[in-house]
């Protein structure tokens, strides 16, 4: 476990080191710009041709994909190996796949398109999200999620055997939301003690009902 929580950190902390942030990158001063630690910045590039219309749509279209497989790649990682025991496997990576899906595509309504243009025969545009708002949007997530597993097991206390499966499937969702805001944000909240405490009691509960 404590090797997992280690492969955690350092995927993490690889958030700081975004696709188009080499040195030399033509677009290095949209990263000065929107600094790293308050944005994600994705860069979309297409031929130019004499559709401009279509060309920026398609360049803003690869710009929002750029933000999202930042997060979704490394919450991919992360998520898999922290509770699908790296297998990746069955229902288990279905669901994550599921939440990480719809919860990036939440964040994107989010993004805006700061610049556009040609370079060297290139049609590009800039999109941004700010990390903070996402962020808040995750910690109601998590909140709310871990609500919802408290009465789950409440309700399993009283004999309710469906009321683990939804427990565990609410956990889930729960830890995988905790786990994109440590992403964005590249540090651990007690929220994460949290829930590894709701983990136990979950494990437990499934102990004694066997």
């Amino acid at each position: 476990m404590l090797k997992r929580y280690i492969f955690v950190f350092i995927v993490i902390i690889s958030i700081v080191l975004p696709a188009f942030a080499a040195a030399g990158n033509p677009y290095e001063e949209y990263y000065e710009t929107y600094p790293m630690d308050e944005y994600i910045v994705g860069i979309g590039e297409a031929q130019a041709s004499g559709n401009k219309y279509a060309v920026r749509r398609m360049t803003e279209v690869l710009a929002r994909r750029d933000i999202a497989s930042q997060i979704r790649v490394r919450t991919m990682e992360v998520s898999v190996d922290l509770m699908c025991g790296g297998s990746g496997a069955g229902d288990c990576k279905d669901t994550v796949v599921s939440i990480i899906e719809t919860s990036v595509d939440e964040f994107l309504r989010g993004s805006r398109v700061v610049d556009s243009g040609v370079r060297d025969g290139s049609a590009f545009t800039i999109v941004v999200m700010p990390k903070e708002g996402a962020v808040k949007t995750l910690e109601t997530r998590i909140e709310g999620a871990a609500g919802v597993v408290k009465d789950d097991l409440a309700a399993a206390r009283m004999g309710d055997r469906d009321a683990l499966e939804r427990a565990r499937s609410n956990l889930m969702r729960a830890r995988t939301y905790e786990i994109e805001r440590q992403i964005l944000e590249g540090v651990r909240t007690n929220a994460s003690n949290a829930l590894n405490e709701l983990q136990k009691e979950l494990d437990k509960l499934k102990a004694d009902l066997k």
